[in-house]
């Protein structure tokens, strides 16, 4: 489970120095209910499903906001694998874009041996690209992932089940 924390984007010519790039925080959520994000127990869900609100929201495969052992606040956003679909990882992404990112602060923890995969997208979601696997823990752990030194505009964001296919046994 994770919960993205904060999206951090530059803002240049705003620095000390003329034309200096600095950081600020672009986007933030906790999968909080007060966000839009309508906690539920179905994970399921072959077909992508909306949580957020209206303009910044986010689609999940395999997934759902969930009050269950929440990271952060009273929910977290929760992803699963199911043997019966043994190819296709639970997924959320933003269905939306954002402005200038550098990075990406997120807590997240597992609850078996685990990982979570983070991409990101500047074409709308057609194609991922900067994919970096983090190796989770039980306890919840903050991790950074860099999209771009300068920024990025047009940033959507994945975070994806990073379980590795099990191996068909031989027949």
């Amino acid at each position: 489970e994770y919960v993205a924390t904060k999206v951090v984007g530059s803002d240049e010519g705003e620095g000390e120095g003329e034309g200096e790039t600095t950081e600020q925080v672009v986007y933030t959520t906790g999968s909080e209910s007060s966000e839009g994000f309508k906690a539920t127990t179905t994970y399921n869900n072959a077909a992508a499903a909306a949580f957020g609100a209206a303009g910044s929201q986010w689609k999940t495969v395999y997934g759902t906001a969930a009050t269950t052992d929440a990271i952060s606040g009273s929910q977290s956003m929760q992803m699963r694998w199911y043997s019966s679909a043994a190819t296709t990882f639970g997924y959320t992404y933003t269905d939306f874009d954002i402005a200038n990112v550098t990075k990406v602060e997120f807590a997240a923890a597992m609850t078996g041996k685990n990982s979570v995969k983070v991409s990101y997208s500047t074409d709308g979601g057609a194609t991922w690209q900067g994919e970096q696997t983090f190796t989770l823990t039980t306890s919840k752990a903050t991790y950074t992932y860099v999209v771009s030194e300068t920024g990025l505009a047009n940033v959507r964001l994945k975070f994806q089940d990073g379980r590795r296919p099990h191996a068909q046994a031989p027949r």
